[in-house]
């Protein structure tokens, strides 16, 4: 990261910067409601009075209208082309193996998380947001052991690590063009409430594991991206690695 983005990554974070953003829009929005009202009242007041005052206030604030709808639609199409930037600007995480792929969002950078037989560990310790790919062959289990099971398993010995712990039904996904389920977990940890968005995929023969987890009043931000990420995954096929530039 250059010094540049990490600036601007800094002024991001920084809560002073965003009160001063939220004061701006406030401000802003005000504006753009307040100027249209003083047009038409000076508008009226001319009409009614003749006077050449109100009518050359009428004139200006017709003017500023113009210049405040103009900045509003050019502030507008500025931020959706950033936010259409953002939402392509992708990482893509590739195992040591090359035998596994992942894409994550900008902010994400490989991480040590201590996860056991893990290929891929990635998240933003910023954000709290992170990822774990695991692979383990089916050759490890009995003949009829199914991806429900392997689901079932993991999600258990992770729900006894918690307390007060929850979780959903599998849900059947594809990913990569394999069998997925989804599966979300939320249990209390040392006081805090984790949340985690978990996914279980079915190789020729592997289980895949894909666990990524927040804080639970970061779920609704995260979930998305760990959702996307998930779909993102990609498995080497026959031999072939994949590339780092995939």
């Amino acid at each position: 990261m250059s010094a540049d983005e990490t600036l601007d990554k800094m002024l991001a974070e920084d809560p002073a910067v965003r009160l001063t953003e939220g004061i701006a829009t406030v401000l802003g929005m005000g504006l753009l409601l307040l100027i249209p009202l003083l047009l038409v009242f000076a508008w009226i007041t001319a009409r009614r009075t003749e006077l050449l005052l109100w009518k050359l206030a009428t004139a200006l604030l017709a003017g500023l209208t113009l210049v405040v709808l103009s900045l509003g639609a050019w502030q507008w199409a500025r931020q959706s082309g950033a936010n259409e930037v953002a939402a392509e600007m992708k990482t893509v995480f590739v195992s040591a193996d090359k035998r596994v792929s992942i894409s994550g969002p900008k902010r994400w950078e490989p991480l040590d998380l201590g996860a056991d037989g893990s290929s891929l560990e990635i998240g933003s310790l910023a954000s709290e947001e992170y990822l774990v790919v695991i692979t383990e062959p089916k050759s490890d289990f009995e003949p009829d052991f199914s991806l429900i099971d392997y689901g079932d398993v993991v999600t258990e010995l992770m729900a006894d690590r918690l307390v007060n712990t929850s979780r959903s039904e599998p849900l059947e996904l594809e990913i990569d063009g394999l069998a997925a389920h989804q599966i979300e977990l939320q249990g209390n940890l040392d006081e805090l409430t984790i949340v985690y968005l978990n996914f279980f995929i079915e190789s020729e023969n592997a289980f895949h594991q894909i666990l990524s987890w927040t804080l639970e009043p970061r779920r609704d931000a995260a979930f998305p991206e760990f959702f996307e990420a998930a779909e993102s995954f990609r498995l080497a096929r026959r031999g072939a690695p994949i590339s780092d530039s995939e």
